[in-house]
């Protein structure tokens, strides 16, 4: 556990944070000044350093605005979703891996709250408070597109493990949306919570946090504003299988890079929450003292950091059996702490089949849950949620 190492830090709200292919990895919090927010972006190789670091007020690098994510693009650069709506690019040199300010790709009308990186690197893709999805050539930092797909805020987004061209969005209208752009019109509707049909077989809050599979491709995960967490079969867009995860808003949900089973969510209840969705168990619920918004895996090894506003890093660390799943005799250790889980919360599979598939025989499969347009206005913002 990382404490604060001076009062200014409590003002300081950690956000999220991103781990390169190495094992090293960025840091960014939002702090409120005055009637202003702005942000604050450190690099660390390991959490080690982060612990011994004297005075990480002073090791900051100070943005203009609050951050709301942040990536790696390359070896040497992270990008920035800031709430001004630009992206800003940061180059990380030598000495002690110092940061220094490069550009920024300006083009959200209000706060950049999310991103995701397709894969071969090459495309960036921004979410905003703007209801834009907007699309981005890495080299050349420029956008490519720009889509106003959603009536709300776009809270999240998930990258196909394997295509360049796919991604998943949710936003706050209620709908969730499958993107491939190499089709004229790439985004398809999949699914829209404010339908009567949809609330009777997908969470009945909005969908705030997605993750695909990174080893099944054919399995995605969404993260609900009500805590709940639904494993869904990509082939039909069929629920397989819920648990009540949290009380609160999912920030974060996260496949484990290592695992088709494993992922972790954290929560504006203060919790974090570790879950094999194969053997349908929950490995680890660990607390913070505050709204917890950033998680990252270690590329190579068991571990997870994840990142709260009570200015704390906490590192867990996964124990494996020799197939690859989770080891039930010993749960995953939170800073060397065992915890133990109450599998209440966990549901059974969905019986007879999923429960989508019913009337669905005249449903195209991306369309399930949307045999027509609705037009609602709801406001699913939690409590400090969105730095």
């Amino acid at each position: 556990m990382v404490t604060n190492k001076a009062k200014e830090m409590a003002k300081r709200h950690f956000e999220a944070l991103s781990h390169k292919k190495d094992g090293s990895f960025v840091l960014v919090a939002s702090s409120l000044t005055g009637a202003t927010w702005d942000g604050f972006v450190w690099v660390f190789n390991t959490v080690h350093d982060l612990r011994q670091c004297p005075n990480l007020g002073m090791a900051a690098s100070r943005t203009a605005s609050g951050v709301s994510d942040v990536l790696w693009i390359s070896d040497k650069d992270v990008v920035l979703a800031c709430d001004s709506g630009e992206l800003e690019v940061w180059s990380v040199g030598p000495p002690g891996n110092t940061l220094q300010y490069r550009s920024a790709y300006s083009c959200h009308e209000d706060m950049a709250l999310c991103l995701c990186l397709l894969e071969g690197r090459e495309r960036l893709v921004s979410g905003g408070a703007d209801s834009r999805v907007i699309l981005w050539d890495v080299a050349k930092q420029e956008a490519i597109d720009s889509f106003r797909a959603h009536r709300g805020r776009v809270l999240s987004l998930g990258a196909h493990p394997t295509s360049s061209h796919c991604f998943f969005s949710t936003s706050d209208d209620g709908v969730v949306r499958l993107w491939d752009t190499r089709k004229e019109k790439p985004a398809s509707k999949i699914f829209n919570q404010l339908q009567p049909y949809c609330r009777k077989y997908c969470s009945k809050e909005i969908y705030s946090s997605v993750s695909w599979n990174y080893i099944d491709d054919k399995s995605f995960v969404l993260g609900s504003t009500s805590g709940v967490i639904d494993v869904f079969d990509m082939r039909l867009m069929d629920l397989v299988h819920t648990c009540n995860a949290h009380r609160r808003t999912i920030h974060r949900i996260a496949y484990a890079p290592w695992s088709g089973g494993i992922l972790a969510s954290v929560s504006d209840d203060k919790t974090v929450l570790v879950y094999d969705t194969k053997k349908k168990s929950k490995i680890l619920r660990c607390d913070h003292n505050d709204f917890v918004h950033g998680l990252s895996w270690h590329p190579d090894n068991h571990t997870l950091l994840t990142c709260s506003w009570d200015g704390q890093v906490l590192e867990h660390t996964v124990t494996m059996d020799t197939n690859g799943e989770s080891n039930d005799d010993e749960k995953m250790a939170c800073n060397g702490e065992n915890n133990t889980i109450d599998e209440s919360d966990c549901d059974e599979d969905v019986k007879g089949g999923s429960k989508t598939q019913l009337e669905r025989d005249s449903l195209s499969p991306l369309d399930v849950c949307c045999e027509k347009k609705v037009k609602v206005a709801k406001d699913s913002e939690e409590e400090g949620g969105g730095g």
